[in-house]
């Protein structure tokens, strides 16, 4: 299943300005290991709202010029009680890596920027008893 993971990370990304434009930067470069708390995966189908998600690896750029485009990549990722109307169903990453890219300033935290992945790539692992799972792949 596609989905589009939004995030908001700290100060390891931070814009600097010129003009209209804006060029986001990380530091330090390199490995990083993140933790979200009610992260949201938005689908064509359905949007998932999960109590926390981990980054277990992932890796960041240590700048890409204007867009904030692919600025990193998440390679492997965990959820915890991702729900769709109350109903708690588990997820995991398929087809990797999802590519981050900014989105802009985050509203309620100066040091932080909020984040999507649009390639994110999922499938669904289990429900509770007497429901039926969708399954399927991007």
């Amino acid at each position: 299943m596609a989905a589009a993971a939004v995030v908001a990370l700290g100060s390891m990304i931070s814009p600097t300005s010129a003009g209209a434009a804006t060029s986001w930067t990380v530091t330090p470069a390199g490995a990083y290991a993140a933790h979200a708390a009610y992260p949201f995966l938005l689908t064509p189908y359905a949007d998932y709202q999960c109590d926390s998600s981990d980054v277990t690896d992932g890796h960041f750029s240590s700048t890409d010029g204007a867009t904030g485009t692919e600025i990193g990549t998440i390679d492997a990722i965990g959820f915890e009680n991702c729900s769709i109307g109350g109903i708690v169903s588990t997820l995991e990453m398929t087809a990797t890596p999802w590519k981050i890219n900014v989105v802009g300033h985050n509203a309620s935290n100066a040091d932080w920027a909020d984040v999507v992945s649009l390639d994110a790539s999922y499938h669904l692992v289990s429900t509770p008893a007497g429901t039926s799972p969708v399954i399927s792949t991007p």
